[in-house]
């Protein structure tokens, strides 16, 4: 279902960081999609999601790194250092982000719960498009364990989606 969580918090660590889940859906099976340098760990530590919805929230405090105008993406840096890689359509390339309000900028910094993109699922859909995307824990291997909640559904900027250990 994941690639490169811990399946436990270890014994000892200094601070426990959650990662509330950036919009509102299920996880999936990561071998479900067509994503092989996912499933090899190139990013990280990543989880699967089929999302509804219209719109991206901030999984906690951070910087946004990058949102670009090409893509349905963004790379966020929390203040503990973690960075995270939420990818909502893992190859919409030739869609050159059309139909993504982004209501942020890079560089800005934003509380948890922000909104950061809006999107149109029902027109991804209409172009061929499954509402499902990923989340990346980039920089996990400096961390004592990157965990996956146990919810196998979960509410945006509400429902904790991944427990870091430093």
């Amino acid at each position: 279902m994941t690639h490169g969580f811990s399946t436990t918090a270890p014994q000892q660590y200094q601070r426990e960081f959650v990662v509330n889940s950036p919009v509102n859906g299920s996880r999936i099976d990561l071998g479900a999609l067509n994503l092989p340098l996912h499933k090899a760990g190139m990013w990280g530590a990543t989880m699967a999601f089929r999302y509804s919805g219209h719109t991206v929230f901030a999984p906690a405090d951070c910087l946004i790194e990058s949102i670009p105008e090409s893509g349905y993406e963004l790379k966020v840096k929390t203040g503990y250092g973690l960075k995270l890689w939420i990818n909502l359509l893992p190859h919409p390339h030739h869609l050159m982000g059309e139909k993504c309000e982004r209501l942020v900028k890079r560089g800005q910094k934003v509380k948890a719960g922000t909104p950061l993109m809006h999107l149109q699922p029902q027109w991804l859909k209409q172009q061929g498009f499954e509402p499902t995307g990923v989340i990346c824990v980039r920089n996990g291997d400096k961390c004592k364990a990157v965990v996956a909640s146990h919810l196998q559904q979960f509410v945006a900027a509400e429902d904790p989606l991944i427990h870091i250990y430093i």
